[in-house]
């Protein structure tokens, strides 16, 4: 089932027909393991690079976080001035 799923995937850029598929069916088979092959190497790399991303988010809003309390502290400071 996965196997004909890519062929369709495939289907716009390298169309496979009933003929090509009974002509050469390991060839066709090869053709769309060496596609699986490519896609779980694709899909590694785009959770390899979520994995990044979500670390970098955890930073920023750390880094907010820091400012935030800095910036509530000076505010602090200036309310108790008791500016005219």
């Amino acid at each position: 089932m996965i196997e004909i799923i890519f062929i369709f995937m495939n289907a716009i850029t390298q169309p496979a027909t009933i003929t090509d598929l009974r002509r050469n069916p390991k060839g066709i088979l090869e053709r769309i393991k060496k596609e699986k092959e490519l896609a779980e190497k694709r899909l590694q790399q785009k959770e390899s690079e979520s994995h990044q991303l979500k670390g970098q988010i955890r930073q920023y809003e750390r880094e907010r976080s820091e400012i935030r309390e800095k910036l509530e502290k000076i505010l602090g400071h200036f309310e108790r001035l008791d500016l005219p």
